[in-house]
Formats: C-alpha cells, structure tokens, sequence
C-alpha cells in the first residue's frame, strides 16, 4: 500500500499547475487560512492475533485461526486548521477522535483434566478509543471544478484500551460454569504515518467540500492495566483479588519474577506493540477565515 500511494504521489507532483490568480478563495474578501470539519470509518488493517480453535473432541486437535486485529478501526471525528501556501500547497495541523470498534476472536480449547475433562468457548472483545494529533502537507492539483490532493503526515496517538472476556465452560459430567472478564488498559501512545488521497470542490465562496480515502500505519503500546471486571456464575469477585491480579504494569525490560511475588504490588509483565493500522474514508467542509472588513475610509483625513 505505501509502494502503491508513493507512485501515486509522484505522478501528482507531474500534474501539480501554476498558481491561478481567477480561484474565487484567493478574493481579497478571505483569507488563504481555513478550518476543516471531518468525520469518517476506518476498518483495522495491518497485523493480526493468533487464536485457536479446537475440535470438540478429545483429539487435542488444533487449528490455529489467523484473526485480522487492529486499534485503529472504527468512528472518528475531528477537525484541522490549515493554511494554503499557494493553490497547490497546504499545511495542515488536525486533531481527532476515534471512537474504537471492537475487534472480535471466538476461540474454543478443549483441557484434560484429571478430574473431568471440559471445553471452554471464549469471546474476546479489544477496543481503544484514540486522541489524535496529526499535522501534515497537502499537495493539490485543479481538475476542472474539482481538486485533487495527496496529504502526507505524521501522527501521534494517545489511547485507552479496553478488553471484555467471556467464558462459556461445559464439563464431560454435564456441569457448566461462566465467566465474564474485563480490563481497561491506560497509558496508551502510538506514532506513525498518515497518507490520503482525495478531491475537493467549491460549494461557495468560502466553502469546500472534501472526500479522502486515507491509510495509517502505526503502532503503539499501553504502560499499565486494570481488572474491572471478575464474574464467575453470576458472583462477583473482584473484591476479593489482590493487587498482584488485579494490576499489570508494563515494561521495556524486568527480572524475572520471584515465585513468590509479593501480592500486594501490581505484576510487571514485558510490553508489547500492537497494530493500529487503519484504511478508511473521511468526508467533511473546508471553510475558509472571512478577512476583516475594515473601511479605509473610517481612517483617512
């Protein structure tokens, strides 16, 4: 995709023109500085989860599934200030929110036990809801009433996390028991890339109405975690976890834990980077800033 966008990009610069002095933005009534407005739908892209499914049989037989995963699917809305250099040049700085979609794995282990054998089916549920910062260099090109544009950029993410776990355990004996499972992970940073192409035309004067398909690559990592939630057969037993389940720190490097940790300091496990690739589109208006109308004559003698 990046190999794909770059060619593009380069066969944008052959077609970028002359400034045109006729763009009614370019009036002396308004100003080359604007404000965009967006909202748009990524779906996750990029690196995935491993998880397994097994036959419901006492084969031990293991199919491992490939599951497409991703923080950066979902909702998002936002807006940007911009200045235009010239008609083919802009640079931008836009700040948005995703609302995060969850990614879903259905995973089904069958354990041996000496004590009676049982199945357990498990619904992972991963989502995070992202604060965007995003500045970025817009290269345009007049296409009749419509301008085409390639948007080049870094972005920085800040996030929170979250994981709902729910279990479904069926015994050889005809028994069951379930479980729900929940943690909010915190601290979350992710940097990367943005790449979009897209065309804008004029509604109005001041007005612009803009469509884009936009690719992220990035990735990102979360610093601790928290156990909200410890269901087992509609009991509630959270309260009586201590700090060593209920709490995760996450760093670059650690000893080895002692098999007797102390409890009542949260687990220290090693951090990991997750995929927050996206591919999405993004629709909105670019408004133009009105220059102030200050009569000259107010101020003559």
């Amino acid at each position: 995709m990046r190999t794909i966008l770059f060619k593009i990009l380069i066969a944008f610069l052959f077609l970028i023109q002359e400034v045109s002095a006729q763009d009614s933005v370019y009036s002396k009534k308004f100003s080359k500085a604007y404000v965009k407005l967006e909202m748009g739908y990524a779906l996750g892209v990029g690196g995935s989860r491993y998880y397994q499914e097994i036959d419901n049989s006492s084969n031990y037989t293991t199919t491992p599934v490939a599951t497409p995963f991703s923080y950066g699917k979902g909702f998002s809305i936002g807006a940007a200030l911009g200045y235009e250099v010239n008609q083919n040049i802009a640079l931008e700085l836009g700040l948005s929110e995703l609302i995060g979609g969850y990614n879903t794995a259905n995973n089904v282990y069958y354990v041996h036990n000496p004590s009676g054998d049982y199945l357990i089916y498990q619904t992972d549920k991963l989502k995070a809801n992202s604060f965007r910062i995003n500045p970025s260099l817009i290269l345009s090109t007049k296409l009749n009433k419509i301008d085409l544009y390639s948007r080049l950029g870094f972005i920085y993410v800040i996030a929170k996390g979250t994981e709902d776990l729910e279990e479904n355990v069926k015994y050889v004996n005809g028994s069951t028991a379930h479980g729900l499972f929940s943690w909010d992970f915190t601290g979350g940073k992710a940097f990367g890339t943005s790449q979009s192409l897209g065309i804008k035309t004029l509604l109005r004067d001041n007005v612009k109405f803009f469509a884009e398909l936009t690719h992220i690559s990035m990735s990102g990592t979360f610093s601790a975690a928290n156990r909200t939630v410890y269901v087992i057969n509609d009991v509630d037993n959270l309260n009586n976890l201590n700090v060593y389940d209920k709490q995760i720190i996450y760093t670059k490097s650690f000893t080895t834990p002692d098999p007797n940790p102390n409890i009542n300091q949260p687990k220290k496990l090693l951090q990991k980077k997750h995929n927050w690739d996206s591919m999405g589109i993004n629709i909105g208006l670019i408004i133009y800033i009105q220059k102030p109308n200050i009569n000259k004559s107010v101020y003559s003698r």
